[in-house]
């Protein structure tokens, strides 16, 4: 007789439990301060958290089923499982831990970025058409200019940049 594993579970099949092949989820951490967009291409993730002043990290790493684990700078961690329609989780950011549980974000809502030589712009826009973004030049972060996403293209730092949709895959 096979022995049976205590991690298969009846009520939940595999396919119930797996992300689709391309989805972006956006919303604000339970405490309200700030946002965080997670972006699935396949069985890469990456994922964006900011509190729209001063306070950013990028997140790269692998979904496993209906498990999302990332990695960001300085020991930064993600992490969140699916839970039906919408994932539900924890950051990690210096000695803070903030819990979220964010819903599937329909255009235009998700997460964006734009890179110039000298600036990187992170922006998560919300369903309800608010957003919060960082815009970090050498050492100094600050609150990111509005974002238009029908028209993604702002100036910073005298340079004209191009913000683009993450997807999941992206080197960060």
């Amino acid at each position: 007789t096979a022995a049976t594993t205590p991690s298969a579970s009846p009520s939940k099949s595999a396919e119930d439990s797996r992300f689709p092949e391309k989805v972006v989820y956006a919303g604000r951490t339970d405490d309200g301060s700030a946002a965080i967009a997670v972006a699935v291409l396949g069985d890469q993730a990456a994922a964006y958290f900011c509190d729209g002043r001063n306070v950013e990290a990028w997140f790269r790493g692998t979904v496993d089923g209906g498990d999302i684990s990332l990695k960001g700078r300085g020991g930064a961690t993600l992490q969140a499982e699916l839970d039906d329609d919408h994932i539900k989780g924890t950051v990690k950011i210096k000695n803070d831990t903030l819990r979220f549980e964010i819903n599937e974000a329909k255009k235009p809502a998700g997460v964006y970025r734009a890179r110039g030589s000298q600036t990187t712009i992170g922006w998560i826009v919300l369903e309800d058409g608010s957003q919060l973004g960082v815009q970090t030049s050498g050492g100094d972060s600050s609150a990111a200019p509005q974002l238009d996403p029908e028209n993604p293209q702002v100036t910073a730092g005298g340079e004209s940049l191009d913000a683009a949709p993450v997807n999941g895959d992206e080197e960060l």
